[in-house]
Parts: structure tokens; C-alpha cells; sequence
């Protein structure tokens, strides 16, 4: 499935884990439990819309290069 075919799609926590660069479990969860990322909770599991995850590093990076000075 190519990437816009994943937008909507549901990535679990160790999925997310990836997408997101191999972030450490503990950093996720606490993100996640501050709403600081978006998270969808049927039930026990946790999920990730991709498009979320998209939206959240586009947030970080552009906060992460304006803080650059050249």
C-alpha cells in the first residue's frame, strides 16, 4: 500500500513506534496519555491514523526548523 493509501489507515502502538522514527515506548505512551498525540482507544488497544501521525510530525519539524538560525 503506497502512502496516500495509508492516510486513514490505523497503525497499532508498536506500528506508530516505527512510523514515527523508532521512538521509545515510554515517549509514545506519554504522548499519548497527555493527548499530546492523537490516539483512538476501542477498547484496551491504542491506534494511530496515519494522517495523524503526519500531522504531528509536520507540527514538530516546522517548530524544530524555525528554531534554526543560518
Amino acid at each position: 500500500m503506497n502512502h496516500q493509501g495509508l492516510l486513514n489507515h490505523f497503525l497499532n502502538f508498536e506500528q506508530a513506534r516505527e512510523y514515527l522514527g523508532q521512538i521509545p515506548a515510554p515517549t509514545l505512551r506519554e504522548w499519548t496519555s497527555r493527548s499530546i498525540i492523537t490516539s483512538y482507544r476501542p477498547g484496551k488497544r491504542v491506534f494511530y491514523r496515519v494522517s495523524d501521525l503526519d500531522a504531528f510530525m509536520e507540527r514538530h519539524i516546522k517548530r524544530s526548523l524555525d528554531s534554526l538560525t543560518f
